[in-house]
């Protein structure tokens, strides 16, 4: 248990620390704007904290950590979204993606890993956990 809280811990602070410089914490309150992308919209999001995987992937939706640049997500409020619970899933860039490119939907991710532009890892279960998407209108 202490080691799935510790992976946690740690996905939470790469999710935290993957947002570029320009998504700046607000001066006060617990809401990071601009923070993940789904649907090609940035939300922003409060982390919660972990959650125990509970074996069902259809309860949680994937986090894509893409590599420079803001989570992107599997599904955005409304129908298919589970709330904020998250699946951490690991992204590598390969030598072709393209400098600059962003990918900002779980549409995009898909059809860069058509391009061989990424590779899409497993979901990290043991590191589930909390952090529901905030419209930033």
């Amino acid at each position: 248990m202490k080691r799935i809280t510790i992976l946690a811990i740690a996905v939470l602070m790469a999710i935290t620390t993957a947002a570029p410089a320009f998504a700046a914490k607000p001066e006060s309150g617990p809401i990071n704007p601009d923070f993940i992308y789904a649907d090609g919209d940035l939300y922003g999001t409060i982390l919660q904290g972990s959650l125990p995987y509970n074996g069902h992937n259809k309860s949680f939706d994937q986090l894509f950590l893409v590599p420079d640049q803001q989570p992107v997500a599997e599904a955005a409020p409304g129908q298919g979204y589970n709330g904020g619970r998250w699946l951490p899933t690991p992204v590598t860039k390969t030598m072709d993606f393209p400098a600059g490119h962003m990918i900002t939907s779980a549409a995009a991710l898909a059809q860069a890993e058509a391009d061989g532009w990424v590779v899409i890892g497993d979901p990290i279960t043991e590191a589930a956990f909390l952090c529901p998407l905030i419209p930033n209108h």
